[in-house]
């Protein structure tokens, strides 16, 4: 989480940019923090739709995301 503004950046998914503001819930563990993230599958969905309404040239870290 970011201390500042209480987002999250979502560096699991390969892409720089994505940070949630909502549905994340950390939880402690005998090794330290862990995020889960809800709806994680929804959540992909609504990203690989911004990604193919955008004009330009998808980065190649955009390019993969949609590939998996």
């Amino acid at each position: 989480m970011s201390d500042n503004d209480n987002l999250f950046h979502y560096q699991a998914c390969g892409l720089p940019k994505v940070w949630l503001a909502d549905g994340v819930d950390k939880r402690q563990t005998p090794r330290g923090p862990v995020f889960h993230i809800d709806h994680v599958k929804d959540l992909h969905r609504v990203i690989r739709l911004i990604l193919v309404k955008q004009t330009g040239v998808l980065s190649p870290d955009e390019f993969r995301f949609l590939r998996t």
